[in-house]
């Protein structure tokens, strides 16, 4: 956030805060025997200020292994990733949307 003149911080007085929310769901393969874990984060800037919701950003999937606990895991994990490798490129995408030529 802050490549593109974001100061960020903790400060809850702060005009931006980054908010969302992750839910993970189970679901169990059809021969029982690994287990699902669907992941899904919602997530936007929100204003402070006006109230708006700015840069909305989705990341979700579904990682499997023959634990749940296991699962999850691997799903906190490829939502990171996705996170690190997308989240700046879709950020640069909806600032160039208020470029005024």
């Amino acid at each position: 956030i802050s490549k593109y003149v974001f100061i960020s911080s903790f400060d809850k007085k702060s005009r931006y805060v980054v908010t969302g929310v992750i839910t993970f769901e189970e679901s169990k393969s059809s021969d029982k025997k690994s287990t699902k874990c669907r992941y899904s984060l919602d997530s936007f800037i929100f204003d402070q200020k006006t109230g708006n919701q700015l840069f909305p950003f989705e990341v979700n999937g579904r990682e499997g292994h023959v634990s749940y606990e296991e699962a999850m895991e691997r799903s906190i994990k490829a939502m990171e990733k996705k996170i690190h490798n997308g989240f700046a490129d879709a950020m640069k995408d909806y600032l160039q949307t208020f470029i005024v030529e």
